[in-house]
């Protein structure tokens, strides 16, 4: 990513960094996993990035494996097709996807993927979401 567009969008902090310090950052940050799974009551909640690029849960971690990998991973951070397409097809095999990455004025739902950004970076509000009921938590300490 180009950094000024990096800064742009909230990664002035690391823009600003000293190089030696911005590869620390980076070896940790290729030691992230892409996908994370959280078993909840209700059955397992999918977290990615920006979207899932399968149309079965199980299939990501053989997309990771496959010829292609660096597409599917790129798909997991960087894709916004599935929100600009309406896209409300669910993703089989796991209860929803729980993502990021496209700042919307409120959390939203396509499918079975969840939309949590509501762009905190840009001065908007931080979305805490409740695993078991799939919807914003609320509190009084969260609540200013």
């Amino acid at each position: 990513m180009e950094p000024s567009i990096h800064a742009w969008n909230g990664g002035d902090w690391f823009v600003s960094m000293e190089r030696t310090k911005q590869a620390e950052h980076v070896a940790r940050f290729r030691n992230l996993p892409i996908a994370i799974e959280l078993e909840t009551s209700s059955g397992t909640v999918g977290i990615v990035h920006a979207e899932c690029p399968v149309a079965d849960w199980n299939d990501l971690p053989i997309a990771f494996e496959h010829e292609n990998a660096d597409a599917y991973i790129a798909a997991c951070l960087w894709s916004r097709s599935r929100y600009d397409s309406k896209c409300v097809q669910s993703v089989e095999n796991v209860r929803a996807v729980v993502v990021g990455h496209y700042a919307l004025d409120k959390w939203t739902t396509l499918g079975n993927h969840v939309y949590i950004d509501t762009g905190a970076v840009y001065d908007g509000c931080f979305t805490i979401l409740d695993a078991e009921t799939l919807r914003p938590a609320r509190s009084k300490a969260w609540i200013s």
